[in-house]
């Protein structure tokens, strides 16, 4: 089986180093700042980003970490502005062509109001999501079905994908009948690639690109980098968190820029046999030893009072740490509906969105359910990569959790 999905891959001429110091880190958001910058801030939230400009306008151009996040802020505000990219005649426009002309300023206002149609007031004038009609079929009943009476089919698949169904047998036989918890390997060989387009950098300038790798787990294993263009791409050590393959190239004076790697990999599914009858709490060793992912750590994995109140109502009465987990990902799957996201970058707490919306994309969704299993007394920690299932393939985000006998859970 071979993949040849396209990528886009973050490229940057600055030493990773400058980026990662604590003030850097910090000024984003985590901490109020001077006046200034909270008065930015604030105007920006609500929507008037001229104001905001103006006020960190004095301070793009300064060496230190306050100039940093001024440069930040300006950035962010340039995400949003691509986020919400749609006026309210393109909007109208799309909603008429999916619901055959039915749709009325009325209708629109109200989606608006309940929340259903994701907009944004920004100087005065109002910009839509650029995926808010998909987002609204989603949350919305109303809007839901009307596009299925227009369509004559269900919006959603009422039935399991079939691929998947199928596979999901394959492995669950293969693990009854091997008693194995890793099964059904499967050797793929897989292309990433990127291409810089003419122009997009001075010819000349080099460029670095850091494409993403598989690491050794019991999951991933026999991995063997193919080749790569342009040739001697380095892997990062496999001690790394973050798995890459790192490349360089000059950019040429005509024509776009290349970088492809080609690598193999076995992977095998994860089938625990989870008896709750077996399930044991941590010894005060092991919850020292699993601290960080118990902890709280900013901007995006916080207690919150409410994330603390849901967990608490779910779990009261309940010691099985694994019937306490089960309890989060029930409801999680009853009150959060996916949706597509925005830039994550522009959420100031991605977890706190995700509650307030009751919806969410994969990574928005983990990061929620992470912060209830935290408060729940359950280890969880953040997963991100490549996920390649049956008929499908493409980037994506989850969670693992951690319960004795087991260790880490998928």
């Amino acid at each position: 089986m071979r993949f040849s999905p396209r990528l886009f891959i973050l490229l940057s001429a600055i030493p990773p180093g400058l980026l990662f110091s604590q003030e850097r880190v910090l000024f984003p958001g985590l901490v109020e700042g001077p006046r200034w910058l909270a008065r930015a801030r604030r105007a920006e939230g609500e929507g008037g980003f001229a104001e905001a400009k103006s006020l960190l306008l004095p301070h793009l151009a300064d060496r230190n970490s306050l100039g940093w996040a001024a440069r930040w802020e300006w950035e962010r505000m340039r995400r949003i502005l691509l986020d919400f990219s749609v006026g309210p005649a393109a909007l109208m426009e799309r909603l008429q062509q999916d619901l055959d002309g039915r749709v009325t300023e009325e209708m629109v206002r109200a989606w608006r109001g309940r929340g259903t149609l994701l907009a944004r007031v920004i100087d005065g004038k109002v910009r839509y999501f650029e995926s808010a009609p998909g987002r609204l079929y989603r949350l919305d009943a109303g809007a839901r079905k009307l596009w299925e009476q227009v369509r004559g089919k269900p919006f959603f698949s009422r039935g399991p994908n079939r691929a998947r169904l199928a596979h999901v047998k394959e492995v669950l036989r293969a693990a009854r009948a091997s008693g194995k918890r890793y099964v059904v390997p499967k050797r793929l060989e897989i292309r990433f690639g990127i291409e810089v387009k003419a122009g997009a950098a001075p010819a000349g300038a080099r460029l670095r690109c850091w494409l993403p790798f598989p690491g050794e787990s019991a999951r991933q294993r026999e991995i063997r980098l193919v080749r790569t263009d342009p040739p001697g791409g380095i892997p990062a050590p496999p001690s790394s968190l973050q798995m890459t393959v790192y490349l360089e190239r000059t950019m040429p004076a005509e024509g776009p820029a290349l970088f492809e790697e080609v690598f193999q990999c076995t992977f095998l599914a994860s089938v625990p046999r989870l008896d709750p009858s077996r399930a044991e709490p941590l010894t005060p060793v092991e919850r020292k030893r699993l601290a960080p992912w118990l902890a709280e750590r900013p901007p995006h994995e916080i207690l919150f009072p409410e994330v603390r109140k849901i967990a608490s109502g779910l779990c009261e009465g309940e010691k099985n740490p694994l019937l306490r987990a089960k309890k989060i990902y029930q409801w999680m799957e009853d009150h959060v509906t996916w949706v597509p996201a925005r830039e994550y970058s522009t959420m100031r707490c991605i977890p706190k969105t995700c509650l307030r919306e009751r919806s969410g994309d994969c990574g928005m969704q983990a990061l929620l359910m992470i912060c209830l299993l935290r408060a729940a007394g359950i280890p969880a920690r953040w997963q991100s990569g490549w996920g390649i299932g049956a008929g499908s393939v493409g980037m994506h985000d989850w969670l693992r959790l951690y319960v004795k006998p087991w260790g880490w859970i998928h």
